[in-house]
């Protein structure tokens, strides 16, 4: 039998199995679980309260319109909620929510407003938000594209003669991948079994973006050595395995890859198992892997790296 890999972009994981340690103290152990509880009760203190007042906020612009309320759609109203969301965001630098909703206030007041005085300043304040936003972690991908898309189309609307060209298809590829749904939220997936591939691993659900600028997708397939896949040129590989992903999502596009690279391992997997337990053949010599923890058995070992872990624990704690 042999496995193969397709993979989007190439990606470096460093995988360590770490052993348990047991010299914490029952006391500490309490400590430290009470400590994580009342950090945990805090945050969600903080953010239930960050949410009220982001409601509040927003609340203003839905009452009835008055010009000297300050209230409603009014432009009065959206710099008053403006001002207030920068307050909020001041209080709550961390969260994502503050930023997003001023950055989309500020494109309202401007879209609707593209030539007052204030909306040169508010416009570059919603570009630089956006970069800020583009650097936190839990920041969605989807809303920083409508942001975007929403900020070149405000441009348009102030000089549709001088911007229009320039901008609209900024605009209509912002809008699109805000619209794309992603291949995978889950780390790992079975694929179907009409599929030329077994498994979707998202390497950046379980590790981040780290810097790739993108996803690391991962399609795994296993064949003989006699099979069609298995002779065919990595291009064909690669063609086959994205038009079958494409049917799973069908809005995934050759030109969302940045790079690509299929890698072929002749002797991946085994038909046949150890029939005696291996991990540790001689004194002194231990064997931490997948293939041996479930031996003189049929049982493929498929993801099972908890028995590595234990067995990694056990002999450094023996």
């Amino acid at each position: 039998m042999t496995f193969q890999t397709f993979r989007f972009c190439e990606s470096k994981a460093d995988w360590l199995a770490l052993p348990n340690v047991y010299a914490i103290s029952v006391l500490r152990v309490l400590i430290i679980a009470f400590f994580l509880m009342a950090a945990v009760g805090i945050r969600a203190q903080e953010s239930s309260n960050m949410e009220a007042l982001i409601g509040q906020s927003l609340s203003t612009l839905s009452l009835p319109t008055g010009e000297a309320t300050g209230r409603g759609s009014t432009p009065e109203a959206l710099l008053n909620c403006i001002a207030e969301l920068k307050r909020i965001d001041a209080m709550f630098p961390d969260s994502v929510q503050p930023k997003y909703q001023m950055a989309l206030q500020s494109l309202n007041f401007s879209v609707m407003n593209p030539h007052a005085a204030q909306t040169e300043n508010l416009l570059a304040e919603t570009a630089q938000t956006i970069t800020k936003m583009e650097q936190m972690k839990n920041a969605d991908q989807s809303d920083l594209c409508t942001l975007r898309g929403f900020l070149y189309m405000t441009r348009i609307v102030q000089n549709p003669a001088q911007n229009g060209q320039r901008y609209y298809l900024d605009v209509m590829q912002n809008f699109e991948t805000a619209l794309k749904k992603p291949v995978s939220e889950m780390f790992f997936q079975h694929a179907p079994d009409f599929m030329p591939f077994d498994n979707i691993i998202n390497h950046t659900a379980g590790f981040g973006e780290r810097g790739y600028g993108g996803y690391v997708i991962y399609l795994t397939g296993r064949c003989s050595t006699t099979d069609n896949l298995w002779i065919e040129s990595d291009s064909a590989i690669m063609t086959t395995y994205f038009t079958a992903l494409r049917k799973l999502y069908p809005s995934l596009r050759k030109s969302d890859i940045k790079s690509w690279r299929v890698t072929k391992t002749r002797y991946a997997i085994s038909e046949r198992y150890p029939d005696i337990d291996l991990t540790n053949p001689c004194e002194n010599l231990y064997i931490c892997a997948s293939g041996l923890t479930k031996y003189h058995t049929s049982d493929i070992p498929v993801n099972h790296m908890d028995p590595v872990i234990q067995l990694a624990g056990s002999i450094s704690s023996g």
